[in-house]
C-alpha cells in the first residue's frame, strides 16, 4: 500500500507545469494576439464602410373607405391592395415628396411592397373595440 501512495503523488500534474513551456513564447502570444484583433477590428471597418447603404420601413395601415372591407371602391369598382403600389400612384408619390434626391425611380418602385394582414388586424381592431367597451 505504501508504494502506491509514493506513486500517486509522482502521477500528479499541476497546470503550472502544462503552461510553463509556454512561457517562453509569451511576447510572441500576446503579439499574435494584439495583431489578430487589430486585423479582425480593421476588416470589419472595412466591410462595414463598404456594403452598400439599404433603407427599410414597414407602414401598417388599413383603407377605411366604404367597401373596402369588401374589396371595392365605392363606385363599385374592385379594389385590391396592389393598388396602393400602382405606377401611377408610386410617381405621383415619388414626384411630390422629392425622392429623386434619395434614389432613382426604378428603385423606389421595386423596393415597395404590400403584405395583407387583414387577420391581424382584424383580431388587434376586435380587440380595441373590447377592451374600449368593457372600460367606458
Amino acid at each position: 500500500m505504501a508504494m502506491l501512495d509514493s506513486q500517486d503523488r509522482t502521477d500528479n500534474i499541476r497546470v503550472g507545469d502544462l503552461f510553463r513551456p509556454l512561457l517562453a513564447y509569451r511576447r510572441l502570444i500576446w503579439q499574435a494576439t494584439v495583431a489578430a484583433t487589430v486585423i479582425a477590428a480593421l476588416l470589419g471597418g472595412v466591410y462595414l464602410f463598404v456594403q452598400p447603404t439599404a433603407w427599410s420601413a414597414t407602414l401598417g395601415f388599413r383603407p377605411t373607405f366604404d367597401g373596402s372591407e369588401s374589396g371595392q371602391y365605392p363606385n363599385g369598382l374592385p379594389f385590391s391592395p396592389s393598388d396602393v403600389i400602382a405606377p401611377s400612384i408610386v410617381d405621383e408619390v415619388f414626384a411630390k415628396n422629392d425622392v429623386r434626391s434619395h434614389c432613382a425611380v426604378d428603385a423606389f418602385r421595386s423596393g415597395l411592397t404590400v403584405r395583407n394582414h387583414r387577420q391581424r388586424w382584424s383580431w388587434s381592431t376586435r380587440s380595441f373595440k373590447r377592451a374600449s367597451a368593457t372600460s367606458g
